[in-house]
Order: C-alpha cells, then structure tokens, then sequence
C-alpha cells in the first residue's frame, strides 16, 4: 500500500505550502487537488515525515517503470486515495455523509485484480444514480445498478466481476475487454454463462452485440493480457480460427 496524504496532513506535519511545491520536485507526487502520493524516500532529511514510514517498510515505495504499468499503478493510488477520502467523510460528524456510489468500469476492474492490457482512463470511474458528470479525475455515470450486480470488497461497493467485465466490453475496445475475461475464465473466477445471464438482467442495453462480441471472442486457454490482445488483432484482419 502506497502512502497517501492530503494537504491538511502534510500542514499538520510542519509543512507550508512553498514546502509542498518543493516536495513535488523530490519525493512526492501530487494526484489530484489536495492528494498527494509520497514517492519514495529522499535525502532530505526535512522530508523524513512524509516517507518515514516508507523507510519502516509500512508503506510501499511507487516504482516507476517507465512504461504504461505506471499510468495503471497511478490510478490504482488516485482510487485508494478517493477511498480514503470517502471513508473519512462518513466517520466525521460534522461532514455531509457523502452520496451513494459503486466503483464500476476500470475503477472496479482492478479493485477484483483483473489485469488491464494498456491505459485507457486516468479517472476514477463510479456509479451515481441519476448523476452524469465527468471532473478532472473521476467519471461519474448515472446508471441503475441492480442490487443483485453489486458487491461489496474491502468495505468498497463495487459492480460484480460479471456486471464489470461486461461494463468494460460495452464502454472500452476489445483490446480491453476480452484480455480482463480471457483471465476471468481462465482463473475460473466465473463463467461466460454467468457472464451472458447477467448481461441478459442488465438495464442498459447500449452496445450489448459489442459485449456478446468480447465475449464470443473470449478463451479461457489464453494465458496472458497480450496473447488475448494479439487474437482481437488477428480477428480486426479477419484472421480467425487460431489456436490458444
């Protein structure tokens, strides 16, 4: 777990905001408007109150990689911090309870661990019925999710593995989609008849021959995120039949 501070922390730790803005050059990272991820531990000793607990091994140094698994790892921090956001606001008397929201899409596909072939959102994507909006860092859609297509991971609510592989298939590209239910299937996590029943009780009906079509194409023989994405290439040239 990656450590995660807002700005009232990071003053409460002596810092003013000068301090923040030279922090950002050296060990921290800022993910959204008062939501900082601490990097890494530097040689500044001044900086030792954000990263010490890095230094004990209770937080996780943010690798960067230098490739697209750090766009991936960086939304999974922007999710961990709007999580603790969220949960602060409920605990705290003298705060609005905040309104109702499911994690969906993207958002939910990490928090089950399905694998993401390639970055495709830098939002935080949720469900607020009634409410369609986009910000700077969270997505927001207003559609009905059935009590029966929710559940609830790590005190998150979150759409189902089935209703998230199929929320994917219809919002993202099938280079998305088939690679998160190729591993479903192979690690047996469901089935594609659970798969299609759920799609079949779904409310919204936008793009569901795209969703059949991920599906279709979906093999649970397929071993990793880039042989699936390589057979939804060899299906765009019309190459069809090959063997996992």
């Amino acid at each position: 777990m990656y450590k995660l501070l807002s700005t009232d922390d990071i003053l409460r730790l002596g810092f003013n905001h000068v301090d923040i803005m030279r922090a950002r050059r050296c060990c921290l990272r800022r993910l959204s408007r008062g939501t900082y991820l601490v990097r890494r531990v530097c040689e500044l000793d001044f900086h030792r109150p954000l990263w010490a607990s890095i230094d004990q091994q209770i937080h996780q140094v943010f690798v960067d990689h230098g490739d697209i698994r750090d766009e991936v790892n960086t939304l999974n921090a922007s999710f961990a911090a709007h999580f603790s956001q969220r949960a602060d606001q409920r605990t705290d008397e003298s705060k609005t309870n905040p309104p109702e929201e499911i994690y969906s899409h993207i958002s939910a596909a990490l928090i089950h661990g399905r694998p993401v072939a390639y970055p495709v959102t830098h939002q935080i994507e949720v469900v607020r019925p009634g409410v369609n909006r986009r910000f700077k860092t969270i997505h927001v859609r207003g559609s009905q999710i059935p009590k029966a297509h929710r559940a609830a991971i790590a005190g998150a609510e979150v759409t189902t593995l089935e209703r998230t592989l199929i929320d994917v298939a219809r919002s993202y590209n099938l280079d998305v989609s088939v690679p998160m239910i190729d591993d479903a299937l192979h690690r047996k996590l469901t089935t594609r008849e659970r798969i299609l029943t759920t799609l079949d009780r779904c409310l919204e009906k936008r793009n569901s021959a795209k969703v059949r079509l991920a599906i279709d194409l979906s093999d649970s023989r397929r071993e990793s995120p880039a042989e699936a994405v390589a057979a939804v290439r060899f299906y765009e040239h019309g190459i069809t039949g090959l063997e996992p």
